[in-house]
């Protein structure tokens, strides 16, 4: 298995008008191609033209305002640019589903196929790290990474900077821990799986849709709900849950809800559900026999 250090891989992050793919629009992508053995071989930076205008707390954030992106090309123009550049190599995102959700939806308009290339999310990697060994890692906000590990790089919610520190939080996870254990890609997609952009299509909010109705209609009639859930390991667990409400974010809905086997309550993200069936009042004695 070849070491990960030699792995070429394309770290790319987005900017965005807000957290929903449905509702909101890319206004940048930012990437960089690199490996850890031989660094940065290429970069790719566009700004995009949403159909709407950007609002002052997005601009506060990002630093992109309306004047930036007036003469920039619609995301039309943009992805097949992209998505040459980004060939077939593995790609890695920060908090993966996000960027690989907004790109899914979005280019899944105008592209029948998607590029398949496996999506790792270094996020799950670093949250897989052995606490002992990297007790100042509590939080896990990128920008909160880069100031602790004082990397230099500015981390300004800019498309390109953000993936320029990826790749140096990944290289400092290399030299200081995972270079001794000879970690190899293999290895860590065995415990972490990578997603594509085929996983987060149209069809994958239209289900999301259906799952926010079954589970208002399992709060009216207090029935259960059965699912299948992407925890935020990555790891997929089936479980059942008595909802109790759900609640509006500003990224994805959430179910508040009982774990009947553990009896603890638990904040469920609708997007994460990747199964669901409703388990009638009637039929809860039954389910557990």
């Amino acid at each position: 298995m070849p070491s990960l250090d030699t792995v070429q891989f394309v770290g790319f992050d987005l900017e965005t008008t807000g957290l929903k793919a449905d509702q909101h629009e890319i206004i940048e992508i930012g990437a960089v191609r690199f490996s850890l053995k031989w660094g940065i071989t290429g970069t790719f930076q566009q700004l995009i033209k949403p159909s709407g205008r950007i609002n002052q707390e997005i601009e506060r954030t990002t630093g992109i305002n309306n004047d930036m992106v007036a003469n920039a090309p619609p995301i039309e123009e943009v992805m097949p640019a992209f998505f040459q550049f980004i060939g077939s190599d593995p790609l890695l995102a920060y908090n993966a589903q996000f960027d690989t959700g907004f790109i899914g939806y979005h280019a899944g308009a105008f592209y029948e196929t998607l590029p398949k290339n496996p999506i790792y999310d270094e996020l799950q990697w670093l949250r897989s790290l052995p606490k002992e060994r990297f007790p100042e890692l509590t939080r896990f906000k990128l920008e909160i990474i880069v100031d602790r590990w004082k990397i230099p790089v500015d981390v300004s919610h800019r498309a390109l900077s953000d993936s320029i520190a990826m790749m140096y939080v990944l290289n400092m996870c290399w030299d200081s821990y995972w270079k001794q254990e000879r970690l190899s890609l293999e290895a860590i997609q065995t415990q972490h799986p990578p997603i594509h952009f085929h996983d987060f299509d149209i069809a994958f909010y239209r289900r999301i849709e259906e799952f926010s109705k079954m589970a208002e209609q399992a709060v009216m009639q207090k029935a259960w709900l059965k699912i299948v859930y992407t925890n935020k390991d990555g790891n997929s667990i089936e479980t059942i849950i008595n909802p109790e409400k759900i609640v509006e974010t500003r990224g994805p809905k959430v179910i508040i809800a009982e774990d009947i086997r553990k009896k603890e309550s638990y904040k469920y993200r609708i997007d994460r559900i990747n199964a669901c069936a409703i388990v009638a009042a009637e039929k809860q004695t039954d389910l557990f026999g």
